[in-house]
C-alpha cells in the first residue's frame, strides 16, 4: 500500500478512524522489518536523533552524497528515506541528469564529498574502525555498561531514581549513536564488494552465503552456554529453575551467573523498551541451555566453499581485487551483530530496568494504574513524576497504552510520498557514485522485500529440509511452541527470536532480503532458510509438513 495520508478502521478501543499521514517530504519505506508495533515515546526520540546523526557523520566521512537517512514516525510506526544533500525538506520530481551532473561538479558540497570519497577508497578507514572495536572500543562499551548496571535502582530515593534515569538514558544514546557510526564500517566493505561483484555477475545471495563463519557473535549466546549444557547433560538432571542449575556444581554456578552478568539485562524480545529482558525470562534462559546442547554444523565450512565456487566465476585478471574486498568484508561483516548487544540491546535495557522500577513507585504513588504504563510515558514526564512535579495523568498514560495496541493491530502503509525513482548515479561524479550505489544497494538488502505469493524467495543454505511448521506471528509464540527440529516460519526474525532459533531446523519468513537478521543468522547457525516468501503464514499451517529448499528458494508444502 502505498499513501500520502488514508483511514483505517482500528477495530479496537482507543484508535477510532486513523489518518496516516507521511512523516514529512520525501519518499518513505517502512521498517516493519525491525518494528513490527508503533515504537514508545522514549524510543522514538533515541532512535531518530541516534540514527540520523550516525549516518550524517559516517556520510560526511566516507564521501557519500546523501546528507543522512532519516527516521520518520507515522501513529508512532517507524519509516526510513534517504535524505539528500540538496532539496530535503521539498517532495521533488527526480531531477535530469544532466542538472545532476552539473550540480554535483559545482556545489561546494558535493565537491567536498567526492574528495572525501577519494580518499575513502584509497585508504579503507573501517579496518582501522574494525581493529579498535575489537581491541578498546566494545571493552569501552561493556564498561560504561557495567557501571550503570552495578546501580541497583531500588536503592535509590526517588529524586535519585530520577537521576539514574538520566544517566542510563545518556548511556544509551549514546550507545545507540556509536551503533549507527559503526554501521559504515560494518556494512560498507559488503555493499562495496556487492557492487564491485556486478561486473563478475556474481549474485548477492552467493556472496552472502560466502559471508557465513564471519559472524561469531550471530551464534555466541547458544555457543556461551554450550558448555553449560554439557554440565546439565552430565548431571542427569532436568532443571525447572535456573537455581537447580546453580546446584549441579560451584562451576555450573559461575558459569551462569557470568552470563547473566553480561547478557541478562539486554532485551530479547525486540528493541524498544517495552521489550522483555532475560532476566525477566528465567524460562527462556533454560530453553536456551537446551538448545545450546544441539551440535551445529560449522558456518566456516558453508562460507568458505561458497567463497571458493564464487572465486572461480570471476576472471584471473581480477582475483586481487575480489580477495581483497571478500577479506575486508569478512573482516568487517561480524561488527554489525557485534556491536548491537553493547550499543543498544543492553542499554536498552538497563534503561527498562530503571523505568519499571519507576513504574512500580508511580503506581503506588496513584500516578499510573499499571507498571508498565510508565513505557507509555517520556522520559522527562516520568523523572518530573519522581521529582514531586507535574505530569501526566493515570488516566492519560492509560490511553496513550491503548491507543498504540490499537495502532499496533492496524496494518500501516509500506510507502508514503512520491515514488522513489532511481538516482541517476552515472551522472555524478566516480568516487561518490560509488558510494551512493554502495548505500541504496545496502538498503535494498537488508530492508523488507516481500517474495512473490508463491512461496519463493531468497535461499540461505545448500542442503534442503523437511519438517514440521511451527507458525509464529510473534517472538512469544515462538519462545512458547518451537520444539527442536520445527521448521519455524513467521513474518521476519529479529533478535529477539535469537535464543530459540538454534532450536530449528529450517526457517521461512515473509519478509527480509540477503543481508537481513533472518538470513544472517540462518547462515551462523547453519539453518536451512528462505527468506521474503510472501503468503507463507497464510499458505500453512501448524504440524503441516514442508520442504525447504534453499537452493531454490522455495517452500513446498508436503502434507497437511
Amino acid at each position: 500500500m502505498s499513501a500520502s495520508s488514508s483511514k483505517t478502521e482500528a477495530g479496537s478501543a482507543g484508535a477510532g478512524d486513523i489518518t496516516w499521514e507521511a512523516p514529512g517530504p520525501g519518499s518513505w519505506r517502512t521498517l516493519a522489518d525491525h518494528f513490527g508495533n508503533a515504537v514508545t515515546p522514549i524510543y522514538q526520540r533515541l532512535i531518530k536523533r541516534a540514527f540520523e546523526e550516525g549516518f550524517e557523520e559516517v556520510c560526511s566521512e566516507y564521501g557519500a552524497p546523501f546528507k543522512t537517512l532519516g527516521i520518520g514516525f507515522a501513529n508512532g510506526r517507524v519509516y526510513q528515506r534517504v535524505i539528500p544533500l540538496v532539496g530535503a525538506d521539498k517532495n521533488l520530481p527526480a531531477p535530469p541528469a544532466a542538472a545532476v551532473w552539473l550540480l554535483s561538479r559545482i556545489h561546494p558540497e558535493f565537491r567536498r564529498r567526492e574528495k572525501a570519497a577519494k580518499r575513502t577508497l584509497a585508504t579503507r578507514p573501517w579496518n582501522d574502525v574494525v581493529a579498535r572495536w575489537s581491541t578498546t572500543t566494545r571493552g569501552e562499551r561493556i564498561a560504561r555498561n557495567l557501571a550503570i548496571q552495578d546501580q541497583d535502582p531500588s536503592a535509590f530515593d526517588d529524586p535519585g531514581l530520577a537521576d539514574h534515569l538520566d544517566r542510563a538514558y545518556a548511556n544509551t544514546a549514546e550507545g545507540y549513536r556509536l551503533h549507527f557510526v559503526l554501521h559504515g564500517s560494518d556494512l560498507g566493505p559488503l555493499g562495496l564488494l556487492l557492487v564491485t561483484a556486478d561486473k563478475w555477475g556474481l549474485p548477492s545471495s552467493e556472496i552472502a552465503l560466502a559471508m557465513a563463519g564471519s559472524s561469531p557473535a550471530s551464534s555466541a549466546p547458544r555457543d556461551t552456554l554450550a558448555s553449560l549444557a554439557k554440565m546439565v547433560e552430565a548431571a542427569g538432571v532436568t532443571p525447572k529453575t535456573l537455581d537447580d542449575v546453580r546446584a549441579i556444581s560451584p562451576e555450573a554456578a559461575t558459569q551462569l551467573d557470568d552470563y547473566l552478568r553480561t547478557h541478562g539485562w539486554r532485551v530479547f524480545t525486540g528493541y524498544d523498551i517495552d521489550a522483555f529482558t532475560l532476566m525477566e525470562l528465567p524460562d527462556l534462559v533454560l530453553r536456551s541451555i537446551r538448545g545450546a546442547a544441539q551440535t551445529a554444523p560449522a558456518a566456516s565450512a558453508a562460507g568458505d566453499g561458497a567463497l571458493a565456487r564464487l572465486r572461480d566465476r570471476v576472471p584471473a585478471v581480477d582475483h586481487a581485487e575480489f580477495d581483497d574486498l571478500v577479506a575486508e568484508a569478512r573482516a568487517s561483516y561480524g561488527m554489525r551483530d557485534d556491536n548491537g548487544p553493547y550499543t543498544a540491546e543492553w542499554p536498552i535495557g538497563l534503561l527498562r530496568r530503571g523505568l519499571l522500577e519507576a513504574g512500580s513507585r508511580l503506581v503506588a504513588a496513584g500516578h499510573l494504574h499499571e507498571r508498565d504504563h510508565v513505557v507509555e510515558l517520556e522520559l522527562d514526564e516520568t523523572t518530573a513524576l519522581l521529582r514531586g512535579q507535574p505530569g501526566p495523568t493515570a488516566d492519560e498514560a492509560a490511553a496513550r497504552a491503548a491507543r498504540r495496541r490499537a495502532v499496533s493491530a492496524v496494518p500501516c502503509p509500506e510507502t508514503f510520498g512520491p515514488p522513489e525513482a532511481p538516482p541517476p548515479v552515472d551522472a555524478l561524479p566516480k568516487n561518490i557514485a560509488m558510494f551512493s550505489k554502495v548505500v541504496l544497494r545496502v538498503i535494498d538488502e537488508i530492508s523488507s522485500v516481500k517474495g512473490k505469493a508463491d512461496l519463493h524467495g531468497t535461499g540461505v543454505g545448500t542442503e534442503s529440509y523437511r519438517g514440521r511448521v511451527c507458525t509464529a506471528r510473534t517472538p512469544d509464540d515462538a519462545l512458547d511452541r518451537l520444539e527442536p527440529g520445527d521448521v519455524l516460519v513467521a513474518p521476519l526474525t529479529t533478535p529477539a527470536y535469537n535464543a530459540v532459533l538454534p532450536l530449528a531446523g529450517a526457517l521461512v519468513v515473509e519478509e527480509g532480503g540477503a543481508l537481513s537478521h533472518a538470513a544472517v543468522m540462518a547462515r551462523e547457525l547453519g539453518i536451512p532458510a528462505v527468506v521474503g516468501a510472501a503468503g507463507v503464514l497464510d499458505a500453512v499451517k501448524d504440524g503441516d509438513q514442508v520442504e525447504v529448499d534453499p537452493v531454490a528458494g522455495r517452500v513446498s508444502l508436503l502434507s497437511s
